[in-house]
């Protein structure tokens, strides 16, 4: 039961965390740590009472918001002297966590809580178990005692990340233990009496904003993620069709995907600078902004909460490229695929700060631009993105494949993905024999969206850019990319299209 993990999801910022709320900074495909725009700020965080790890009797919850309910290893014939609650709580940029000491023994007491802390600011893509390594030149790391506290800093040359640990009461001592630090609090038990603490881990990281004023308990916090969670659905447009919201399987399924689909929502920038909420892709490893995912669920979104289409492409409007850069894969009018705002994809050691390795990501962009228009019946945000609309259909043509090919393609990437669909490890797209295709890949699925893509941007071209010339060419384009699908990729004796198709 000790070990039975928790995740805490807010803005962008999340926390995995065994079943006792302790961290023990691990690597490999489940890592645990608080995390902030791709990097650990949080690797060591361990309570123990009198020098002892207490025993989980009632683990927090997997998704948060419960009590964990500890006591010291006991008998039946000799009970734990005390009972600890637990309750932690994530928002934006903050971990806060209430410890709370209940005696069970008609005595006064004293107990030493200690908690050990450390950073080791690991950027995600070092934790991966990959067998990678990253040359790091001129780290320094260092740890200072603050008021109430202590502070983790970390500098790479014009790179600054820190984190700091405060608490009320403040510790009654402290101790080094390589990096990190164990604080402890001499916390006097009345008898059948109680004792409490709050902890506040903030992490700054590097080109991030300050984060907001820290709440003053875990239940602060929680409201403060459910007040924003209830914002990301609010408004939108008269069309948009309602959601069950009955006490009924559906209806409690439907509030359960609002609330997951909340927690996912990032920060985000819009083409003038606004601040955007978008859906990233997902815990652990992709909790930010992906081309194909944030517009797939945009697309499921739409017809409930078109605000959530609006957000992501105006974020994606914000980020195509607009030069040819081959490392990112990007071409003029590409939307991107990936963006990382961590050590490694700042100093480019990885090409993932932003990067357009996918061949899907660019007309979905279109697509839901025209889906959007259609759902809400206000061309207002068409017109708005028409100039990023143009040069994502021009890409389709000019650098995409359809000129050359007659289908959108891509190339593998040996620096970093080789499959550039939905399909992406390596591998995945490759003949019947298993060998990995090579050359110029056309996918189905892409050729779909491609298809949608066309006939959305004709529509907005005769309805919202005034440009009925345009319209025409583009739906002619469709109708003869349907056909040439057709005619390539069916495989009579199969009765079903081809994963792809490769042109050297």
């Amino acid at each position: 039961m000790n070990s039975a993990p928790q995740l805490l999801v807010h803005a962008g910022t999340f926390a995995a965390l065994d079943g006792r709320g302790d961290i023990t900074g691990t690597r490999g495909r489940s890592p645990d740590g608080l995390f902030v725009r791709d990097a650990r700020h949080l690797s060591r965080w361990r309570l123990t009472v009198d020098g002892a790890a207490p025993t989980a009797l009632v683990p927090g919850d997997p998704t948060g918001g419960t009590t964990a309910v500890l006591t010291a290893s006991s008998t039946r014939d000799e009970p734990s002297d005390w009972t600890l609650l637990r309750r932690q709580a994530l928002v934006q940029g903050r971990l806060v966590e209430r410890v709370r000491i209940i005696s069970n023994v008609a005595r006064d007491t004293t107990l030493a809580v200690t908690v050990e802390a450390d950073a080791d600011f690991a950027d995600q893509f070092e934790l991966r178990g990959d067998g990678r390594t990253y040359d790091k030149p001129g780290v320094v790391r260092a740890t200072r005692t603050v008021p109430g506290g202590v502070e983790f800093t970390y500098r790479r040359g014009e790179w600054r990340s820190s984190t700091t640990v405060t608490a009320t009461p403040a510790p009654t001592a402290a101790s080094d233990h390589g990096t990190g630090r164990d604080l402890t609090w001499h916390l006097p038990l009345p008898a059948h009496g109680s004792a409490e603490l709050t902890l506040t881990v903030t992490a700054r990281a590097h080109g991030a904003p300050e984060p907001p004023a820290a709440p003053s308990s875990p239940e602060q916090a929680e409201e403060h993620a459910r007040r924003e969670s209830a914002r990301l659905h609010m408004g939108g447009s008269a069309t948009a069709h309602p959601l069950p919201a009955d006490d009924t399987p559906l209806g409690r399924a439907c509030a359960q995907g609002l609330a997951d689909l909340a927690l996912l929502h990032v920060p985000a920038t819009g083409p003038d600078g606004e601040d955007l909420s978008v859906p990233g892709a997902g815990v652990p490893w992709f909790l930010t902004l992906f081309g194909r995912d944030s517009l797939l669920t945009s697309f499921f979104a739409l017809p409930h909460l078109p605000q959530v289409a609006e957000s992501t492409l105006l974020a994606l409007a914000a980020t195509q490229a607009t030069a040819h850069d081959a490392a990112a894969v990007a071409q003029p009018g590409k939307i991107v695929h990936e963006i990382r705002h961590g050590e490694l994809s700042h100093f480019r050691q990885v090409p993932y700060g932003r990067y357009y390795g996918s061949v899907d990501s660019t007309p979905l962009f279109v697509a839901l631009l025209a889906a959007h228009a259609r759902q809400t019946g206000d061309p207002a945000l068409a017109r708005r993105l028409q100039p990023h609309a143009r040069a994502a259909v021009r890409w389709m043509f000019e650098h995409g494949g359809l000129d050359r090919h007659g289908y959108l393609v891509y190339a593998s990437d040996p620096g970093g993905l080789l499959n550039q669909n939905w399909k992406d490890s390596a591998g995945a797209v490759c003949f019947a024999d298993g060998t990995q295709a090579t050359g110029a890949i056309a996918v189905a699925e892409a050729q779909g969206y491609a298809y949608d893509a066309l006939h959305g941007a004709a529509t907005l071209a005769r309805t919202a850019w005034d440009d009925p010339r345009l319209a025409d060419q583009l739906d002619t384009a469709a109708q003869q990319l349907r056909a040439r699908f057709h005619d390539d990729f069916w495989m009579p004796r199969s009765g079903f299209p081809a994963l792809g198709s490769v042109f050297k």
